[in-house]
Parts: structure tokens; C-alpha cells; sequence
């Protein structure tokens, strides 16, 4: 079976609604800051969710409910100017930013406190042993 060649993308958007939009936010900060000349576009917008719920017994109305949510897309693309509209300066880097082609996999490096490094067993145990 012959596939295609594998095009290379030129952006990432990422979109989150009320509670996840801080965790899009620092997505995004940290991609910024680790890939060098990757810019973000910011769009906030502002979506009505309706649910209706349909009544078990006849006779009974039908219930609309309107929620109005809070909406966020950040694009993340090569190369970015800053005139376009949306256009957010790019953090400040704690750490030298990487060219595109030697960014690799992601290895988590380990911490005091991790699982690994807490007593396994009953907590019982431990607090009467």
C-alpha cells in the first residue's frame, strides 16, 4: 500500500473553553519558549452553549438552558510578525530556545518526592510500626 510523504506542518492550534484555558496558556508558553522563532496568534471569543432537556411525562414543557463560555484559540505557527491581528509578544526564556531540528522527544527528569522515592506499604503500618 503506497502512502504520501509526510508534509510538514507550519502551525498548532490549540483551543480551550473557561477552565482549561489557563492550561492552554502555559502549553503554549512552554512551546514558545523551548522552539525557537515559534510565535503565537491569541483569538478570544465568546460561545453560547444550549441544552435542552425533554420532558419524561406529557404535559410537561420542554427546558432550554443557555450558558454563555469564554473561548480561547492560540495558534502556534512559523514564522509570526507581529503585525498580524491576535499577534502576542513571545515569553521571555528562562532557557536558550532550541532550532526546530534538534527538538526530540520529551524524557522527564526525576524529582526528590517522586512516587519512586516515597516507602511503599500500609500507611497503618507506618504510622503504628
Amino acid at each position: 500500500m503506497a502512502t504520501e510523504p509526510e508534509k510538514r506542518q507550519d502551525r498548532v492550534i490549540l483551543s480551550a473553553i473557561d477552565s482549561a484555558i489557563p492550561v492552554a496558556l502555559t502549553v503554549a508558553d512552554v512551546l514558545c519558549r523551548r522552539i525557537e522563532n515559534l510565535g503565537r496568534i491569541l483569538r478570544i471569543n465568546r460561545t453560547v452553549i444550549v441544552n435542552t432537556y425533554e420532558p419524561l411525562e406529557e404535559g410537561l414543557d420542554v427546558v432550554k438552558e443557555e450558558k454563555s463560555r469564554s473561548t480561547l484559540k492560540i495558534i502556534l505557527k512559523f514564522p509570526t510578525t507581529p503585525e498580524e491581528p491576535g499577534f502576542d509578544r513571545p515569553p521571555a526564556n528562562l532557557v536558550e530556545p532550541k532550532p526546530l531540528d534538534q527538538i526530540t522527544g520529551f524524557k522527564r527528569e526525576r524529582r526528590v518526592g517522586d512516587r519512586e522515592d516515597r516507602p511503599r506499604g500500609d500507611r497503618n503500618e507506618r504510622r503504628n510500626g
